[in-house]
Parts: C-alpha cells; sequence; structure tokens
C-alpha cells in the first residue's frame, strides 16, 4: 500500500493479489451460506422501519414468535414518522417499512392489517344509541376532545382535520 497526501493506493504486488484476494472472500462467502442452507440455517438481522405505537404494541409479539421459530434471526427497530420510514426504505438503512397507503407511491407493498378507529362515549350520551356516527357529528357534540396525536400523522388528526366545518 502506497500512502500520500491525496490517498491511499496499492502497489504493483497489492494490484495483482487484490483480484485474488476478492475471490478468496467471495468462496468463504459463498461456501459459508451454503454450508448454512445444508444445516438448516437462517441468520441474520431484519432492520425495520415502524412508527412509535406500531414498533411499541403490535411486533413486540410478532417478533417474539418469529425468533422462536427463527432463533438466528434478530431484528432492529428505527422509529420515526411515515415520512422518515419512507426515507429509511429508499436509501437502504432498513429492510421494511411500515407505512399507510398515502405514503407508499413507489414501493412494492402488501396490505397486513386493517384497522378500525373507534370512539368510545359514556352509555347515557345522546349518540350512544346510534349504530353510526360521523365524525362531523362527534365533533359537533363534544367541547371537550382531546387528541394526543402519534407523530405527525396520527390518523384521529388527520380525520378531524378533513372536517368541513
Amino acid at each position: 500500500m502506497k500512502r500520500s497526501r491525496t490517498g491511499a493506493s496499492l502497489t504493483p504486488a497489492g494490484q495483482k493479489l487484490y483480484p485474488h484476494f476478492q475471490n478468496i472472500l467471495r468462496q468463504y462467502t459463498d461456501t459459508k451460506v451454503i454450508a448454512d442452507q445444508i444445516n438448516g440455517l437462517e441468520t441474520g438481522i431484519v432492520k425495520i422501519g415502524a412508527i412509535n405505537s406500531l414498533s411499541r404494541y403490535w411486533l413486540p409479539g410478532l417478533i417474539r414468535g418469529f425468533e422462536r421459530l427463527h432463533p438466528n434471526i434478530h431484528f432492529t427497530l428505527y422509529q420515526g414518522d411515515y415520512d422518515k420510514i419512507r426515507e429509511d426504505i429508499r436509501s437502504g438503512k432498513v429492510d421494511l417499512g411500515f407505512l399507510k397507503p398515502p405514503y407508499t407511491n413507489g414501493f412494492k407493498t402488501s396490505p397486513l392489517k386493517i384497522e378500525q378507529l373507534l370512539a368510545i362515549i359514556p352509555a347515557n350520551h345522546p349518540l350512544a344509541k346510534a349504530n353510526n356516527v360521523s365524525m362531523t357529528e362527534i365533533y359537533k357534540t363534544f367541547d371537550n376532545i382531546i387528541l394526543i396525536p402519534e407523530g405527525s400523522h396520527s390518523s384521529v388528526l388527520e380525520a378531524f382535520n378533513c372536517l368541513d366545518i
């Protein structure tokens, strides 16, 4: 290796040996993968991007179940809002991410879960007997709604922001 103020470069001997070292490393890696497959081993780290509530409430059970079946696969969670997750997927920082449909443009997706948002009201409230209640009715009926956003893309906040009131 030759070093100078502008960087480092290989000597003529290093240039001659470098392709052989690359080949040895590639053969070692390929041999290890084949040996692991023969032994039925699956190893690695899966990097996941998810919003806080998903990584706190939904993923732990799934990951525990998966790790019981595949003990040599491990997970690293990266939390952020949907914009951050989308950026992490594009940059390759994460292997997969959980996004809502409006943020999936340009990605191959698979729907995993459809969730229903519920409003809970007291049994003696006039709206309690109705089968369906609109967001507008909730908004107009309750003057003390407290919205606690989950990141910058809260589904509940988005629903209330779409009201034409």
